[in-house]
């Protein structure tokens, strides 16, 4: 059996395990909800994205305006349409 170290982070550890964790845990409603926390109560970025579950990166490019509150989907827009 193999030994883990005790400094192995998390992920490592998740790994070895077999884990999968979920692709976006969060709803956009918890996003929008931290969003207005930070903005109408003066809310710390960090505090906020531990309260409502969204990662703080995430939470904070809302902030500092390098991404859209309104941007749900990753990468460019489609090249052609879904029909």
């Amino acid at each position: 059996m193999k030994k883990l170290n005790i400094g192995v982070c998390r992920n490592r550890v998740l790994h070895i395990l077999n884990i999968k964790r979920e692709y976006r845990a969060y709803s956009s409603l918890k996003l929008n909800n931290a969003f207005m926390s930070v903005i109408e109560i003066n809310t710390p970025v960090y505090r906020a994205g531990r309260r409502f579950g969204v990662p703080l990166t995430n939470l904070r490019d809302r902030v500092d305006g390098r991404v859209s509150i309104d941007t749900v989907r990753s990468g460019p827009n489609p090249i052609f349409s879904l029909e």
